[in-house]
């Protein structure tokens, strides 16, 4: 009897508090560093770092040390965690090289739902000559490109060191895999974004099932959709790789995860992608969109929806999509004169195709000029009963299907088409390229479609 009772006073006793780490923390002079105390049993805890090198500090809430250490050298550090009853504490090396070489300078906290893919770039402040990372989750990879990647499974606070040097100097980042709430989404990067300054952007971020997106510490550069997780913009010269901290949900239960944007510096007379990236589409329907670029260049593209190629030469979107859904692709436009290639992302909406509605014929973009009339037919298959179009002030798309208008500006559009009847609708994206006349070309005059029966 008395060992049952004792087994049952032990049950509802809490746990004693017990500090595990880290036993290494190491840093660089005049660079970065966020870390955590690793600490079990009661809570809430109080956290404190006795003996921290100049500096650092730690918040004794949350047990994160941060801060830029500012002297060379090797400290012990007492670290300990109470929750009023109970404590614990360990002992801690602290081991902060001369700056050298070039760091990683954005180093943070991060937080990732278990089981959710995250991404995150580090960042150098100088011309990195090698990447190296130690002490991340099992399933996250470090490329050469310096994008630390993978899922996540091991719930916990992960101390991971970071080079930007090859080793030769360390600083240190923190992120906490956190145990995946019942009936939450799991984060999906099914292609990872990248970017490029001057570039126009667009990628969706994926959690299937989610109802809701949001992000903390958004670049001024982005701006996100809460409801579908559609990110876009353009980077401007200078724009840092990105690293966007995200929470996906479905009712009270959400995710998070960390996802990189990369952003490319091109060089003068790199092609930039330039077309509008946010694209519409259905089912079965073709598309008239195609990538253009500030320099003649040929084109490629990872990540399309089944269906869909890009023309090398033209830049054009070909076939139909298979399947409906959020897809993001990364484009690719390699000069045809001695340039480097630049790469961005385009995102494409996939509409369902309901039985029955029309589908739309894939449309060759046409190139307008400035002040001259133009008519673009629009044709669909399975009996449209009316027409629609959206994103031109300058366009109007008449009962048949007909496009017609002037346009007042040079530049690219791209206008939302759709074809419907009582079975449903079908939307595709035509892009509108126009350029400026040139003085004394002759302008065409109306009329610019002609009808015969």
């Amino acid at each position: 009897m008395r060992a049952l009772l004792a087994l049952l006073l032990a049950a509802m006793l809490p746990a004693a508090v017990a500090v595990s780490g880290p036993a290494t923390l190491q840093g660089t002079v005049g660079v970065p560093l966020v870390a955590g105390i690793v600490a079990s049993g009661g809570a809430p805890l109080t956290y404190d770092a006795i003996g921290l090198p100049a500096g650092l500090v730690v918040d004794p809430a949350s047990g994160r040390i941060t801060g830029t250490p500012s002297a060379a050298g090797i400290t012990t550090v007492t670290l300990s965690a109470s929750d009023g009853s109970s404590s614990g504490s360990t002992v801690m090396t602290v081991t902060i090289a001369a700056a050298a070489g070039p760091s990683v300078v954005n180093a943070a906290a991060w937080a990732v739902s278990d089981g959710s893919v995250c991404s995150l770039q580090l960042v150098a402040g100088a011309l990195a000559t090698g990447f190296a990372a130690s002490g991340q989750p099992g399933g996250l990879t470090l490329s050469a490109g310096g994008l630390l990647a993978g899922t996540a499974t091991a719930p916990g606070l992960y101390n991971i060191t970071v080079s930007a040097d090859t080793g030769l100097t360390w600083t240190t980042l923190l992120l906490e895999v956190v145990a995946a709430q019942p009936g939450a989404p799991l984060f999906t990067v099914p292609a990872q974004p990248v970017a490029a300054e001057g570039a126009t952007f667009a990628a969706f971020i994926t959690a299937p099932g989610a109802t809701a997106f949001a992000a903390a510490d958004l670049p001024a550069w982005l701006s996100l959709d809460g409801g579908d997780g559609l990110v876009t913009g353009t980077p401007a010269a200078g724009t840092p790789s990105a690293n966007l901290r995200l929470t996906a949900s479905i009712g009270g239960a959400s995710a998070a995860t960390v996802l990189a944007v990369p952003v490319a510096v091109p060089t003068a007379g790199d092609p930039l992608p330039a077309s509008p990236p946010v694209i519409e589409g259905t089912v079965s329907s073709g598309l008239g969109w195609k990538a253009t670029a500030s320099a003649v260049a040929s084109w490629s593209a990872s990540g399309l929806p089944a269906g869909l190629s890009i023309d090398a030469a033209s830049g054009r979107l070909l076939g139909s999509p298979t399947a409906a859904g959020n897809v993001s692709s990364v484009i690719t436009a390699t000069p045809v004169l001695p340039a480097l290639p630049v790469s961005s992302t385009i995102a494409l909406r996939v509409r369902t195709a309901a039985p029955g509605a029309p589908q739309l014929s894939t449309l060759v973009p046409p190139v307008l000029t400035v002040g001259s009339p133009a008519a673009i037919a629009v044709i669909a298959a399975g009996a449209p009963t009316s027409y629609a179009a959206t994103g031109s002030a300058d366009f109007t798309i008449d009962a048949d299907g007909l496009l017609t208008g002037t346009p007042t500006a040079a530049g690219l559009q791209a206008v939302t088409l759709s074809a419907s009847n009582a079975s449903g609708t079908a939307v595709a994206t035509l892009l509108l390229q126009t350029a400026v006349r040139l003085v004394a070309a002759p302008a065409p005059t109306a009329p610019v479609a002609f009808r015969a029966t």
